[in-house]
């Protein structure tokens, strides 16, 4: 599967800040090119979602633009909790806005037609042939246990095998009861305790503790999908969180073997491995140092070992569907010396 990031007109790099939800824009093509990926995706049998953005929008979004323009008089006014006007654009006092960004003015759920228009959204791009999508900061939108209850049903009743994942940080069963979200971004799973184990700041027994506790809340249907992600545009790169170093540095052999047994662990635990782009390759990058873990893909640069790491674990997984699996008592010791030199 693939999971792309914010694809539609926004005015910024990171696409968060969208500015029309139905354009693609135009520094990545146009529907055209949308559909020949899509189309030669399925071909090979590869699933894409989307990342939908329902909790606020840019400041060139078209009804922002509106308000700003018209104040109460504009039909949009609604849309949007405007605690002053004429205002400049950008001025987070002026209206809610995400975590105080001006540039991202945050959108008003309760109003019905805000809830239609993000629901149109949603199903006219799994429509147009995308296979699920990822919801950004879900928990800040206004009333969202109801406001995904009703999209989950909108979307599962058109397009019942569509994939449905929230950004949730932290372990949250209570949002996979089968209302609201087929799987979370499962942080909580691969870098609250997987990351930490390879990293070696806790013990093999006080991981297998916490995996106990986190599986014995998650339903196996679950948790055989589940989504799960060590590293993303978020975090640092998974190398330079195991102790490679940042961007331009050469990692050492030791944190190459601390990745290969995180890589290891999470293609072994069930669901499905999400590989943030450049960690197959070794490529490293600090999210606390100018966002160096989003620098573009050195593509000339690779480390053999990773990569060829990844390919094995990946021919690993594809290959030991249920039929194959048996199970097998699991021990696990501290990440030290002995398991690191074995993996």
């Amino acid at each position: 599967m693939i999971y792309f990031n914010p694809i539609f007109l926004s005015g910024s790099v990171h696409g968060y800040d969208t500015y029309d939800y139905f354009i693609i824009d135009p520094k990545y093509g146009n529907e055209t090119v949308l559909r020949a990926l899509l189309d030669e995706a399925h071909r090979r049998g590869i699933k894409v979602i989307f990342d939908f953005v329902p909790n606020h929008v840019g400041i060139g979004f078209w009804a922002f633009q509106d308000v700003y323009r018209n104040g109460p008089q504009s039909p949009y006014w609604n849309w949007f909790i405007i605690k002053k006007w004429p205002f400049k654009l950008g001025d987070g006092s002026a209206y809610e806005c995400w975590w105080g960004i001006g540039s991202l003015p945050k959108l008003n759920h309760s109003i019905p037609e805000v809830k239609q228009y993000l629901f149109s959204v949603a199903l006219h791009w799994l429509e147009f042939g995308f296979d699920g999508l990822r919801i950004d900061v879900p928990l800040d939108v206004l009333d969202a246990e109801n406001f995904y209850r009703e999209l989950r049903i909108l979307i599962k009743q058109r397009y019942p095998d569509a994939y449905i994942v929230a950004e949730i940080w932290t372990l949250s069963p209570e949002w996979l009861k089968g209302r609201h979200f087929d799987s979370l971004m499962n942080y909580a799973l691969g870098r609250d305790i997987l990351l930490q184990y390879a990293a070696g700041r806790k013990s093999g027994d006080q991981v297998f503790r916490e995996l106990y506790s986190y599986y014995s809340q998650i339903p196996v249907s679950v948790a055989g999908m589940s989504f799960n992600i060590i590293g993303s545009h978020d975090t640092s790169k998974i190398l330079t969180d195991l102790g490679g170093g940042r961007l331009g540095s050469t990692p050492t052999n030791e944190s190459i073997r601390r990745l290969r047994l995180l890589v290891t662990l999470q293609f072994t635990v069930p669901g499905m491995p999400v590989v943030f782009q450049g960690d197959e390759r070794g490529i490293l990058g600090s999210s606390s140092y100018y966002d160096e873990h989003r620098y573009p893909i050195q593509w000339d640069k690779i480390i053999p070992e990773v990569f060829d790491y990844y390919l094995r674990m990946s021919w690993i997984k594809k290959h030991s569907g249920v039929e194959n699996q048996h199970y097998f008592p699991l021990r696990l010791e501290r990440a030290g010396d002995s398991i690191l030199q074995r993996v």
